[in-house]
């Protein structure tokens, strides 16, 4: 019984300096080769589009209204890959 708690008395010792030491931060790996050049896109196309929606196209569905807009301009490109931002003003009348 004494025999294994002096090889824990030593082993720990030697394991815990083997786990530090062997340890090596911010080291990079050998660089890959160079991929293959994506497509050129312009990131900043702006595209507005006025609508006028009559009241009765506004239906109720419970705190919410909701009109559907049909834009054939938005195509699914634009869907998949960009950005739509919608917004109101209310006639004064």
């Amino acid at each position: 019984m004494k025999n294994h708690s002096i090889k824990k008395i030593i082993l720990l010792p030697i394991a815990f300096i083997c786990f530090f030491v062997s340890c090596k931060k911010n080291t990079e790996g050998p660089r890959g080769e160079p991929g293959i050049p994506g497509k050129s896109i312009d990131a900043n196309q702006y595209y507005t589009i006025s609508l006028t929606q009559n009241d009765t196209a506004w239906k109720a569905n419970g705190n919410v209204w909701e009109s559907v807009l049909r834009v054939p301009e938005i195509t699914s490109k634009i869907i998949q890959q960009g950005e739509v931002i919608v917004y109101l003003q209310k006639d004064s009348s």
